[in-house]
């Protein structure tokens, strides 16, 4: 699980930041905290974005997707996910943001066409 942002609507083209370091999400149908915390150390730049405090004054869209390595697309997979509690935390000492000090609550269960 990884969090990204991109500058706009395009494909897998279009410039934004995905986190560097994912979070892997049982396949056990139970809740989880997971929490994101969204800085210049912490995400990687994709197809070339403006410098990380430049792009996140306007960032286009913030996607919670499935990615192996860091990406703005994800990856194609066939599963449920219950995304509860979305909450951002500005960190006043730089300019950093944590995605869910109270919480992202995920739950993921695994497909029925893959197995069960």
């Amino acid at each position: 699980m990884r969090i990204a942002f991109k500058s706009g609507t395009g494909g897998s083209s279009t410039p934004g930041y995905s986190s560097t370091i994912g979070i892997v999400i049982p396949a056990d149908g139970a809740w989880h905290h997971v929490s994101f915390v969204i800085s210049a150390s912490t995400m990687t730049g994709i197809n070339s974005p403006a410098a990380f405090n430049t792009f996140m004054t306007n960032p286009g869209q913030l996607r919670i997707l499935h990615s192996a390595t860091p990406s703005i697309t994800g990856d194609n997979i066939t599963a449920n996910l219950g995304v509860d509690n979305i909450v951002a935390v500005p960190e006043t000492t730089s300019s950093m943001l944590l995605v869910c000090a109270g919480g992202i609550l995920l739950r993921r269960r695994r497909s029925a066409s893959h197995g069960g």
